[in-house]
């Protein structure tokens, strides 16, 4: 009798960020809204799908900015805010040796959101949303790198899930 795989599949990268993020934040002590589970779920497979993270410093395009058009304004805030929540978040120990601190790349990604908040300020026709994302940004540091850290250390639990294929 041999025995079988359970193998659980997803349409997309966001589902499966969406689905390991938000099943965490929903044990959390203080969990953050599904729209910001949503919206980093979405930094996630972006950043997954592209190899530009660690491009360019992101304090000096954070003050590059304040001199662009509008438009490109909004760009680069958004990119320096998702860097950081994912440097922080989901690249957490790769920045602990780095000279700058978390605390930094903390700050730089909560002003990137406040500042794309006067920009931009609804996603999902969710007003002021880019505020709220900078009020909760670490705590869904903290709930990215769970998701990091669960994935690392068992990184074939994802696929033994659902269906039987023996």
């Amino acid at each position: 009798m041999s025995k079988g795989l359970n193998i659980e599949t997803f349409t997309d990268l966001r589902s499966f960020f969406y689905d390991g993020l938000s099943c965490l934040n929903k044990t959390s002590p203080s969990p953050i809204a599904d729209e910001v589970v949503i919206y980093s779920s979405d930094v996630l497979e972006k950043y997954s799908l592209n190899s530009g993270l660690y491009n360019e410093a992101l304090g000096l395009n954070f003050l590059k900015a304040q001199h662009l058009e509008l438009c490109e304004k909004k760009a680069v805030y958004k990119d320096v805010g998702d860097t950081a929540l994912v440097l922080v978040g989901y690249f957490s120990p790769s920045i602990n040796s780095k000279l700058i601190s978390k605390d930094y790349y903390i700050k730089i990604g909560q002003m990137a959101y406040d500042r794309m908040d006067y920009i931009y300020p609804d996603y999902l026709d969710i007003p002021r949303f880019y505020k709220k994302l900078a009020h909760s940004f670490e705590e869904l540091t903290i709930l990215m790198k769970a998701f990091a850290e669960s994935n690392t250390q068992d990184p074939f639990k994802h696929l033994l899930l659902s269906k039987k294929i023996f």
